[in-house]
């Protein structure tokens, strides 16, 4: 479920949506629930509610290939894999993007990425998106992550 594109398998760019977004579905974004392509330069205000949904972002719901500079903004909530941008960053990149509302989830959130398997650089000017540095208050980065690091 999302406010513009439900399954990206190509291009999404200069697309934004506002207001608050309301559902209850899994993969739950604001502006594309799946990403298999590329979302850039996109941006999503007024924030996503998703109470009870898992994989939530105030962005992109999970992302498997490229998010850039894109920004979320508005509180997000869900109930696992909460990010303020991207809920799940699963084998993609996120670079060059900021969220910076905050983040309600039951367990696994994080302002900019709920749960990172991959790459997360270069934040925007503003509002942070360094996982290397604040883990705890940024995002939830496992094991698996390929690289984590800030600009």
């Amino acid at each position: 479920m999302v406010g513009v594109v439900g399954n990206d398998g190509g291009a999404v760019s200069t697309s934004s949506a506002s207001g608050a977004g309301n559902g209850s579905d899994y993969d739950f974004g604001g502006v594309v629930g799946d990403n298999y392509g590329t979302v850039s330069s996109c941006s999503a205000s007024g924030g996503v509610n998703a109470t009870g949904s898992n994989r939530v972002g105030g962005l992109v719901g999970v992302n498997y290939q490229t998010v850039s500079n894109s920004s979320a903004s508005g509180a997000v909530t869900g109930s696992d894999a909460v990010g303020g941008l991207v809920g799940v960053n699963r084998r993609g990149t996120v670079s060059n993007s900021s969220a910076c509302d905050a983040v309600d989830g039951a367990a696994d959130g994080g302002r900019a990425v709920g749960v990172n398997y991959a790459a997360v650089s270069h934040p925007s000017p503003g509002c942070s998106l360094d996982c290397a540095a604040q883990v705890s208050a940024v995002c939830v980065t496992y094991a698996r992550a390929a690289s984590n690091t800030a600009a």
